[in-house]
């Protein structure tokens, strides 16, 4: 099944990127399009989109990126993490035990499911990056239990 994901995604960017018009990032509008198709045909090529920006999202989530935990945290924490180099690694370890969504338990086609479903009811700025709007909906459908 990881394979089928893996072809469908790649298939997706494909499509992306020998479109001529293709000149920027993906967009708000485009990742709704793209999770709306994946609610009607979860195997279409445009919902591959959708796919790969959660899935990916999901992995630099769990290898500590900075873009995921620029959405995640304080300006605070931000500015300690940025300035202050080693002294605060602490804050970082702490973070990290304080996160925002958790998706383990959970299989790869029920998260994107959730956060396509998610991203259908919701109203969204126009200006919203896409990938705070997948951050928004993980938070919401998957957040932590302080067990």
């Amino acid at each position: 099944m990881t394979n089928q994901w893996l072809i469908a995604a790649l298939a997706a960017c494909l499509a992306l990127v020998a479109s001529p018009a293709r000149a920027n990032w993906l967009s708000s509008d485009d990742l709704e399009r793209h999770c709306g198709a994946y609610l009607g045909d979860a195997a279409s090529i445009e919902a591959a989109a959708c796919i790969a920006l959660v899935q990916g999202y999901v992995a630099a989530a769990a290898a500590g990126g900075t873009a995921v935990e620029a959405h995640a945290e304080s300006f605070a924490e931000r500015a300690a993490r940025t300035r202050a180099g080693s002294r605060l690694r602490s804050l970082r370890e702490e973070r990290a035990s304080r996160r925002a969504f958790c998706v383990e338990s959970w299989p790869p086609a029920a998260v994107i499911e959730a956060v396509a479903a998610y991203l259908s009811r919701i109203e969204r700025a126009e200006d919203e990056p896409p990938e705070q709007l997948v951050h928004r909906a993980l938070v919401a459908q998957f957040p932590c239990s302080d067990d």
